[in-house]
């Protein structure tokens, strides 16, 4: 039997990342998305406290959350490190590679332990 309880984490995690860099591309520089003080990654840490808090209720809805929370955190966590204006700093070159490269360090961890934890069972 193939285990397939990665996807109710991987894929939310990654297409979360994708849609928020796709949609932000579209936008005009200008835009009030670019400029205001409330960011997608403080949606991602609510997200992320309430998927902790009901775990055990449902672990592979619960799964499908957690993903969609840490990627609008993990997309926005070099903005908050990078120089620049607004939109300088969302599209510079650490947070486009750096959120890539911590998008797959995730997802390899995630899958080195998952499959320890399935060779165990």
């Amino acid at each position: 039997m193939k285990n397939n309880r990665w996807q109710s984490f991987v894929i939310p995690f990654v297409l979360t990342i994708i849609f928020y860099r796709i949609f932000l591309l579209s936008l005009n520089p200008n835009n009030f998305q670019y400029t205001d003080r409330f960011h997608h990654a403080y949606i991602g840490i609510l997200i992320l406290f309430v998927a902790g808090l009901i775990y055990e209720i449902k672990k592979r809805i619960n799964m499908v959350f957690f993903g969609i929370g840490l990627g609008m955190f993990i997309d926005q966590i070099f903005y908050f490190f990078s120089k620049g204006s607004h939109y300088d700093k969302y599209w510079n070159s650490l947070s486009t590679y750096g959120t890539f490269i911590l998008m797959m360090t995730i997802v390899g961890i995630y899958f080195i332990f998952n499959n320890i934890k399935y060779k165990k069972n």
